[in-house]
């Protein structure tokens, strides 16, 4: 759908169309399934803040003698967020636009460290979800123009095993050599 410059992504996005969105990318057609245990012994609990379910998982409440709930954001990057469903999605459109971090922060109205967070979170996401759905390439392949990185620094996940971790700092100079340059008078 194409907006005009006047109407904006956040004008006809509703909380309650979010919600079913997310829910319906999240569950699909199959029924809830337990994120921490991938059962399907799960139970409805009802409506969670206006437009959210709360479900509870009947075979972890067995196992660890408590109640085990959850809602539709758990386990998600809208998890614990104090920042509205509707905003969210607004700033996955505009990541997926390629919008700087400060236009992202200027049209949600929020702080340039929260715009940045929000941003970096869903390029993880996106990122994490296309290495786990990607197949590896089994044949040669020819690339052109292409950039390569020189590699992740520190300790990273997307780090090779066999590489250690770059090492900081500057070399430190022959003293020597600083003694010749000196000048004497």
């Amino acid at each position: 759908m194409e907006l005009s410059k006047k109407e904006s992504f956040a004008d006809w996005m509703d909380r309650t169309k979010c919600a079913e969105i997310l829910r319906r990318e999240r569950w699909g057609t199959q029924a809830v399934t337990c994120i921490y245990c991938k059962s399907g012994n799960v139970k409805i609990l009802g409506k969670y803040k206006e437009c959210f379910y709360r479900y509870k998982c009947l075979d972890c409440s067995e196992k660890n003698d408590k109640d085990t709930t959850f809602n539709d954001k758990t386990g998600t990057i809208f998890q614990n967020s104090k920042i509205r469903l509707e905003k969210w999605f607004y700033a996955i459109n505009l990541v997926q636009k390629k919008v700087s971090d400060n236009e992202i922060a200027r049209d949600l109205q929020v702080d340039g460290n929260t715009a940045r967070r929000m941003a970096s979170l869903i390029r993880g996401s996106i990122y994490i979800s296309v290495r786990t759905t990607a197949k590896c390439l089994g044949k040669e392949v020819e690339i052109d123009e292409a950039y390569v990185t020189a590699g992740c620094k520190g300790k990273n996940e997307t780090r090779p095993e066999d590489r250690h971790p770059r090492k900081r700092g500057l070399k430190k100079k022959a003293v020597e050599h600083m003694k010749q340059r000196k000048c004497q008078f």
